[in-house]
């Protein structure tokens, strides 16, 4: 099974729901984590509203530091997605992973409205069926690093 890292900055959203699609279509290829450089604590209200109302599953999910995850040595993550928009800057950063790539996607904490959640639910889940559709165990890791960069 490929470990699967999803980081942004708040792990209040964006992050959690991918955490959320990858693990629900996963298929038991993938497992999914999430995590953030600076959380708030707390998952976006309206970001589990936007789960429940695609019917994704939203327990477990909790906001939580990248610090957390760095003291785990019980899993290496195989990829890690950095979710972050034009602020790329202050995206974390994760060391010592097999591939990275950074997802442009916008920060929808700076808007209160349940329809930009959504169509990052949709970006997402088009990402991540492309990500499933990958021949991961085929594939040599720079022409997986070329492809996952594609997505």
């Amino acid at each position: 099974m490929y470990q699967v890292l999803f980081l942004d900055t708040e792990n209040a959203t964006r992050s959690i729901l991918a955490e959320s699609i990858l693990n629900h279509r996963a298929q038991g290829r993938f497992q999914a984590y999430s995590a953030g450089s600076d959380p708030t604590g707390q998952v976006n209200a309206k970001a589990i509203a936007a789960l429940e109302k695609a019917k994704l599953p939203i327990q477990g999910l909790r906001s939580k530091s990248i610090n957390e995850l760095d003291t785990d040595t019980t899993v290496k993550f195989d990829f890690v997605f950095v979710l972050c928009d034009k602020a790329i800057e202050a995206c974390p950063v994760w060391p010592n992973h097999t591939i990275t790539s950074v997802w442009d996607l916008e920060n929808p904490n700076e808007h209160d409205d349940l329809d930009v959640i959504h169509e990052i639910i949709l970006a997402l889940d088009s990402r991540i069926n492309l990500l499933m559709q990958l021949p991961v165990e085929k594939l040599e890791h720079l022409k997986l690093k070329q492809e996952i960069d594609r997505i």
